[in-house]
């Protein structure tokens, strides 16, 4: 396997922090309404705990923002900085979390250090690492909905485009009118999702494909349902298992 250079990464780099930029932001400007949830209420009981969070947040969309612009300062270490914002508020704010932030923080920890790392053999165990944690998260997601019957029949897709916050009017009716096209569009993903660790296995024009059909699931989310986040932070993984594989 020919060794990883920083150059390869900057992409992910760049990936991670606007998926970083774009947390920071989201959760800067949601933080009152969910600090009113109060699932974990021992962390914003104290005067000013909400202002403080707000200005956490505020300052992980400055490091995304720099990491977009900058990607050697990600590889330098602040991604493990970024990382470790990301993780506080996963504790702090637990039912914000989500799936995003997740493959977020895991591909930031070998971005974050990167530059410090000089056997190329803890290199390539730190993106082997990754590589089977986003070959993972693609395959339980499959293997969760081919379990479910109404994934298999397409009405899953159907009612979650139709539903009101994640759902969309123009793409809504045609599913809901035509079974088939909703059950079309429910197998491609599940088939994107359950043959990454094959794809990723094969390598090559193989990988490729895989990757942009993976890339294509994702934009049709940001854009359907309102979830850039997922799209950015997933690219960013999908980079860094293509410069693992030797791709670019």
């Amino acid at each position: 396997m020919v060794p990883v250079t920083v150059d390869q990464l900057d992409v992910a780099a760049r990936l991670a922090g606007i998926a970083t930029a774009l947390t920071g932001l989201e959760l800067a400007a949601a933080l009152p309404r969910i600090a009113s949830w109060q699932v974990r209420p021992r962390y914003f009981t104290a005067p000013g705990a909400v202002r403080r969070y707000r200005a956490l947040a505020l300052l992980t969309a400055l490091l995304g923002l720099d990491f977009a612009v900058r990607p050697e300062d990600c590889l330098a270490g602040g991604g493990l900085l970024a990382c470790l914002l990301l993780l506080r508020f996963t504790v702090a704010l637990e039912a914000a979390g989500d799936g995003a932030d997740i493959m977020l923080a895991t591909v930031l920890v070998p971005l974050g250090c990167w530059t410090h790392l000089t056997a190329p053999w803890i290199r390539d165990l730190l993106l082997g690492c990754l590589a089977v944690k986003v070959c993972t998260a693609y395959l339980r997601s499959g293997v969760a909905k081919l379990a479910v019957a109404a994934w298999r029949s397409g009405r899953q897709v159907a009612l979650i485009v139709n539903s009101r916050h994640y759902g969309a009017r123009l793409p809504a009716w045609p599913l809901l009118e035509y079974p088939q096209l909703a059950r079309a569009v429910a197998w491609s993903v599940m088939l994107v999702e359950v043959v990454a660790p094959v794809a990723v296995l094969i390598g090559h024009q193989v990988l490729l494909v895989w990757a942009g059909c993976a890339l294509l699931l994702h934009a049709g989310i940001a854009g359907v349902m309102r979830l850039p986040r997922f799209m950015w932070a997933f690219t960013a993984g999908l980079a860094c298992l293509l410069a693992f594989r030797g791709i670019f």
